[in-house]
């Protein structure tokens, strides 16, 4: 099981590099969806990157705004999922 700091280390240079962000706006518990920083189409890009990077199925009811809109939430959602 991967901890949550690690999805959380490994997760914000992604958001970071592929939205092309500027550091410092991501912070833990920073909303990204209902914030309007990242759209729909970006949470299909991350989740893929979830699922590869961590080896993890993420099933359609499984994504719902309380689980994915902010790094710590999701990292505990990853690591609850078993995360490799």
């Amino acid at each position: 099981m991967t901890e949550p700091t690690t999805v959380i280390e490994k997760t914000r240079p992604f958001i970071l590099e592929t939205f092309y962000l500027p550091d410092g706006t991501v912070g833990d518990d920073a909303p990204l969806f209902s914030s309007g920083l990242l759209d729909s189409a970006d949470l299909v890009t991350l989740l893929m990157f979830l699922e590869e990077e961590f080896g993890i199925s993420i099933d359609g009811p499984d994504v719902t705004i309380d689980r994915f809109d902010t790094l710590r939430a999701m990292s505990e959602y990853v690591s609850a999922a078993g995360a490799k």
